[in-house]
């Protein structure tokens, strides 16, 4: 139950959910059980890689997460019922105000308690003048080889495929290839996604799923399905990481919305 708390940023579902992470937990422990709700589909399109777990439900009061048996009775849903705690306050039999030491101890951890809800105050009011509108994403400018300077279009690439084009290893072979027309951006795309500097990035750290993940949203613009990432994992299994890629950049999805000028973009919002 914290569990889901912690890293999806809500109550369990159901006492299926409930079930199948006991399960988890007997059988693969409680590393298995954290690798498979950080790495699970919900937790990337929720979350994706920079995505600090957040509440995602805040009509749901935080006294819901403790009361498992009151869950368990009522099938747990996400609802705004306000769970009470079954306790109350213990009240001090003596006035420690007047106590010699006491009092300027309690004085003392006053004016503290009264800095730290300041701080508080603060950070509230610069996350309220920081919030983005998520209704509107983020647009996404397209870079194709005929109409813009080719420069930007390798930039764009490393960009796209490795995440920044500051700070990483220049592929300076396909960048000659590629301003000298020998190749082209699909091939670009596609020798990156298997080089060196990309597995050592993207491939090695990761578990396969993962990285495949992470293969199709650097390629296709897009997170892909479960389905997918079960198919693509067959793939790897038996032909290796290079074919895996190949796949992906001959795929009929790659040439419908790229071709072979196109640097692959978030599909989510374009700005052309």
């Amino acid at each position: 139950e914290l569990g889901t708390k912690h890293f999806l940023g809500r109550a369990p579902l159901d006492q299926a959910e409930i079930r199948k992470y006991n399960q988890l937990l007997a059988t693969a422990g409680l590393r298995g059980f954290v690798n498979a709700m950080v790495n699970s589909m919900e937790y990337l399109q929720a979350f994706g890689e920079d995505v600090v777990p957040y509440n995602r439900f805040l009509t749901l009061p935080a006294a819901n997460y403790p009361n498992t048996q009151t869950l368990y009775n009522k099938l747990t849903k996400q609802d705004s019922t306000l769970v009470v705690p079954s306790f109350d306050t213990i009240k001090p039999r003596m006035d420690g105000s007047k106590m010699p030491l006491m009092g300027m101890a309690l004085a003392n951890m006053a004016a503290e308690d009264r800095k730290k809800a300041e701080t508080a105050s603060v950070y509230r009011e610069l996350s309220r003048t920081a919030e983005v509108d998520t209704s509107q994403p983020k647009a996404t400018r397209i870079y194709r080889n005929t109409s813009a300077e080719t420069s930007q279009v390798i930039d764009a690439i490393y960009a796209q495929v490795l995440g920044q084009t500051t700070g990483v290893e220049r592929c300076l072979d396909l960048e000659v290839q590629f301003q000298g027309q020998v190749i082209s951006v699909q091939d670009f795309v596609q020798a990156l996604a298997i080089s060196g500097n990309y597995c050592q990035h993207f491939y090695t750290p990761y578990p396969a799923n993962k990285a495949i993940e992470l293969l199709g949203r650097n390629l296709l613009g897009r997170t892909i399905t479960a389905d997918e990432v079960a198919k693509y994992h067959q793939v790897l299994a038996n032909e290796g990481w290079n074919a895996l890629v190949s796949s992906i950049v001959t795929s009929s999805e790659y040439n419908r919305y790229f071709g072979t000028d196109t640097v692959p973009y978030d599909r989510s919002a374009v700005v052309r």
